[in-house]
């Protein structure tokens, strides 16, 4: 989750197969500026996420659009960010200041990245 995305994002290395996901090609690519410069994806795909430690059953859907890296010294620390807009509308909460995540009336604390 990213409180600053405009956009949801699925990071994988260009050739390798490291995620099951279906996709469809945009007729137009998607362009991205980020602080490590400008890049493109044309595969979008829609995903269905669960969060299991607030709850086993419930599905979030989203869609997504597929960013193929070269190398994976480009990718970021996360393989999957997940927009503002469908933070609120999933009803997903990050507060950064007590470091805690809200799904569902369920709140939990946010991982340190070592721990990922």
């Amino acid at each position: 989750m990213d409180s600053g995305a405009d956009g949801n994002l699925l990071f994988r290395k260009k050739g390798k197969k490291t995620h099951n996901v279906l996709y469809t090609i945009r007729s137009v690519p998607q362009s991205w500026y980020t602080s490590n410069g400008i890049f493109f994806n044309e595969k979008i795909s829609d995903l269905d996420l669960v969060f299991p430690e607030y709850s086993h059953s419930k599905r979030m859907h989203i869609t997504l659009d597929i960013v193929e890296l070269e190398n994976e010294d480009e990718a970021p620390l996360f393989g999957l960010i997940i927009d503002t807009e469908n933070m609120q509308r999933l009803g997903i909460v990050l507060d950064v200041k007590t470091r805690m995540i809200t799904i569902d009336e369920i709140i939990l604390p946010m991982r340190k990245l070592k721990n990922l």
